[in-house]
């Protein structure tokens, strides 16, 4: 009787594949989806300030390039693996007015909710729907906050027309507004953030 160690190398290989091709291949796929997961988590970038940019059309390469500078100002030389960044809202134009659908809607609802968002930026037509809604900062009440060199409307929107900045990266004729929403959890931070992107 021929015993495994009598076989030759193919035939081990052989032996072993037929016997046990159903453990080898799971141990290859754990392998691959751990290596995955751990790659993931070890280059995951931490947000931890962010802006909701409602637009009907962005410049990716310049939007990119100003979270670079957001970084630096809001969280410093080194960051690490934090990041400000921007956090984009797809509007779609019904009825020749530009608004946020269902599903764009729902999904801001929810950052505001879970105060992830601190700065909204708004073009006219959805300011128009929001600036009722009690759901910003007066920023008149901010002790820090000096409206001088603003143009602010309505105590809780600033507007971006002076913004060359938010200009470069959204690609519209519309008027837009920025804010901080009630839900912010640093409105200094906010402020700070805002007087840069308004430089």
């Amino acid at each position: 009787m021929t015993t495994f160690k009598d076989l030759s190398k193919k035939d081990k290989l052989e032996h072993i594949w037929y016997y046990y091709k159903g453990i080898i291949i799971f141990a290859v796929i754990g392998i691959i989806i751990f290596t995955y997961l751990t790659a993931d988590y070890i280059n995951k970038v931490d947000y931890v300030f962010n802006i909701s940019l409602m637009a009907g059309s962005v410049d990716s390469a310049k939007e990119k390039t100003l979270e670079q500078g957001l970084t630096k100002i809001m969280i410093g030389g080194n960051p690490g693996k934090k990041r400000a960044g921007f956090v984009d809202y797809q509007l779609v134009l019904t009825n020749g007015k530009l608004s946020l659908d269902m599903t764009q809607t729902q999904k801001f609802m929810i950052t505001l909710n879970a105060g992830t968002s601190d700065l909204v930026i708004m073009p006219e037509d959805v300011y128009q729907d929001y600036k009722d809604k009690q759901i910003f900062v007066d920023l008149t009440k901010l002790s820090s906050f000096n409206s001088k060199g603003y143009k602010v409307i309505d105590n809780y929107f600033i507007s971006l027309d002076k913004s060359t900045k938010i200009k470069a990266v959204v690609k519209s004729t519309e008027k837009f507004y920025i804010a901080i929403p009630a839900t912010a959890k640093d409105n200094e931070k906010s402020l700070e953030c805002l007087k840069y992107l308004l430089k």
